[in-house]
């Protein structure tokens, strides 16, 4: 399992990144939510207790005999090849605009620095 650091800067380099990103972690949050959900198997169901409760006995035989007639086949999802690689993409643009950002920022403070030191006034100009 891949851990991500959400508090890195690159996910708010752009509005567009931003948005996309925070897409993906509410996508995380609810799908490891769900996750935790349906790791147990559920409970079996409790027959007697509803023909205790319900009038009508034979309705919960015959959801009972139903039950336990029918057997589900397990549902399975799997990530398609193309959005895996649509994913990889985006993946790759981020990390090439976050090693962009990385080479930038010295550059952009040491700018940001000298323009400090020599600003310009109706005085000095």
């Amino acid at each position: 399992r891949v851990e991500i650091d959400w508090s890195r800067h690159v996910w708010s380099c752009s509005p567009q990144v931003a948005a996309s990103f925070n897409k993906l972690k509410s996508w995380v949050a609810l799908s490891d939510s769900m996750a935790e959900k349906y790791a147990t198997l559920p409970t079996p169901i409790d027959f007697g207790k509803a023909k205790s409760a319900v009038r009508d006995k034979s309705l919960v035989d015959s959801l009972e005999a139903f039950y336990k007639s029918n057997q589900a086949p397990a549902e399975t999802h799997e990530w398609a090849p193309e959005e895996q690689e649509l994913t990889a993409k985006k993946i790759a643009y981020l990390q090439e605009l976050d090693a962009m950002h990385q080479e930038l920022l010295p550059v952009l403070e040491a700018e940001l620095a000298f323009q400090k030191n020599n600003r310009t006034t109706s005085d000095t100009t």
